[in-house]
Formats: C-alpha cells, structure tokens, sequence
C-alpha cells in the first residue's frame, strides 16, 4: 500500500532547491570578481596611473626649481608627499585586482562545502522520509483480512492489512481411526 507523499514530494522539491543554492554559493565563492568587476578597478588603475605620471612631472620640475633656489623647500616638500600619495594609490590599485581575482577565503569556502553537504544530507533524508510512503510486505502471501480500506487515516502503529505467507497455510482435518491405514503421509 502507499501512503499520501504531498508533503514529502514538497520537501524533496525544497532540499534540491537548497543544494542548488548552496552549490551556486560555493561555486560563486571558488571564483574571484566578475570580469566586469576587473573591467572597473582595471579602469580605477589606468586612473590613478595617470596621476601618478602627473605627480612625478610635478615632482620634477619642482625639484629642479628648488634645486636652482627659484621656488620654496616647502612645495618641493608637498610635490614629493603628492608623488608618494599617486605612488601608493597605484599599489593600492593593483592589489585590489589582484585581490578581486582570488577565490574566496578558505574559511568561506570551507562554510559553503559544509552548506552544500547539509543540503544534500537534508535532500536524502527528505527521499528517503518519500520512500517511506510505501509499504511493500516483506514476504509475499494471500491478504487474509483487510483493516482499513483508501482514503482512510491509519494510526501509527496499526496494521493495515493481515498476510497469510503459503508456508503458514494449514490444514486440520479429522480422520476415523477406521479410514487411518488408507491415508499416507503427504497423500
């Protein structure tokens, strides 16, 4: 007999829909940023390039200005500070690509395989409570009596129908003692 498995269609329909979520979150953290997100610090890069070259044209012709005493210690000072700001930005620039381009961090990862395995622990457990709808007899025989018929609700517990396995068929019948030397074992 089978039992209704509405509810645990819908919960295998939920788990496999939890284990592709999971899958996609561990699969979007085992990669690094998006070629479009590369596109756009590659972009911030060329930008803090250029100035960049712009601090260091400044900081030459300042240096040499106050190497010739023309301008003051003071902005040289300030031109050098700005060429070292542009100089640190660029860095700044070419870690972040190359940060963007890494996977996620281990322990991230490591949480999203341990998401990916509990979903699919749960998508098992969720097939196995469908499987447990139907009932098959471990032993085949005739259905002797039945106790409850479709449609009705059986407690837990309550057997649903009685088996009578061909082994257990048997047959007592009397015999005058008179016709008893006729009758032969298995006869």
């Amino acid at each position: 007999f089978e039992l209704d498995a509405d509810r645990q269609l819908a919960e295998i329909a939920e788990a496999s829909n939890r284990l592709k979520q999971a899958e996609a979150e561990m699969q979007d953290i085992a990669t690094g940023a998006r070629s479009e997100e590369i596109t756009a610090l590659t972009a911030k890069l060329k930008e803090v390039e250029a100035a960049l070259q712009l601090a260091e044209v400044e900081r030459t012709r300042w240096t040499e200005l106050v190497r010739r005493g023309v301008a003051s210690a003071a902005r040289a000072d300030q031109v050098n500070a700005d060429y070292e700001a542009a100089l640190a930005r660029v860095r700044t620039a070419k870690a972040n690509i190359s940060v963007a381009r890494l996977p996620g961090r281990t322990a991230n990862r490591d949480a999203a395989a341990a998401k990916r395995d509990a979903a699919e622990a749960s998508l098992a457990q969720a097939k196995w409570r469908f499987a447990q709808r139907t009932v098959a007899a471990r032993v085949s025989g005739q259905v002797e009596e039945v106790f409850h018929r479709a449609g009705e609700f059986v407690t837990t517990g309550s057997p649903v129908l009685a088996l009578l396995p061909p082994d257990a068929m048997k047959a007592r019948f009397f015999v005058p003692v008179a016709d008893l030397s006729r009758i032969a074992v298995g006869a």
